[in-house]
């Protein structure tokens, strides 16, 4: 289980990154559904995820017992404002790699919350034992997030062309990724 953090926002709003648990299925399904309607950088629109709050929760349950996935949620004031995922690979072969994605509403970017929710991801897969490749894909248009990830050493391993369609215009994805050994390792 991953321990939860709190920090303060610039506002004074308390954040409270934690693992995300059943019972916050319906807020999950809400807020991704909303920020889909805020962004064109994510894979889905606004209301696209309209399958049942109990297919959320197997999602969830999916991620709790996998030792190579978790979810996180970022509440203020018992509001879930954004949503960050690693899944893992299920074969053994890949179980050392998995997909990394993240959410947040419009309100909360640039305050940090991303960032830490990063940085959280990233600790827990350097200490999982398992986790030695974090692989994530961002829109070519996500400035910011881009920046981030490179940041936090995440380097550019290729681009798939025409990943997304919207408006009839088609955009790509850059696919990034960070690898993670331990301090001793060779390879």
């Amino acid at each position: 289980m991953m321990p939860m953090q709190r920090f303060r926002l610039p506002n004074r709003q308390i954040v409270a990154i934690r693992e995300a648990q059943t019972r916050d299925a319906a807020a999950i399904l809400s807020t991704l559904n909303q920020i889909g309607g805020e962004t064109d950088f994510l894979t889905f629109g606004g209301g696209e995820l309209n399958y049942p709050v109990e297919a959320q929760e197997h999602i969830i349950e999916a991620f709790a017992i996998r030792d190579n996935s978790v979810m996180m949620v970022a509440e203020i004031e018992g509001k879930v404002v954004a949503i960050a995922t690693f899944d893992g690979a299920p074969r053994a072969r890949l179980a050392h790699t998995g997909e990394l994605g993240i959410s947040i509403l419009q309100a909360y970017w640039g305050l940090g919350i991303g960032r830490r929710m990063m940085d959280m991801l990233i600790d827990w897969a350097k200490s999982s034992g398992i986790i030695r490749k974090i692989n994530l894909r961002v829109h070519e248009k996500n400035e910011r997030a881009i920046k981030l990830y490179e940041k936090l050493g995440f380097r550019q391993e290729g681009v798939i062309s025409r990943e997304y369609q919207m408006g009839g215009q088609f955009f790509s994805n850059i696919w990034m990724g960070l690898a993670i050994d331990p301090p001793d390792s060779t390879d």
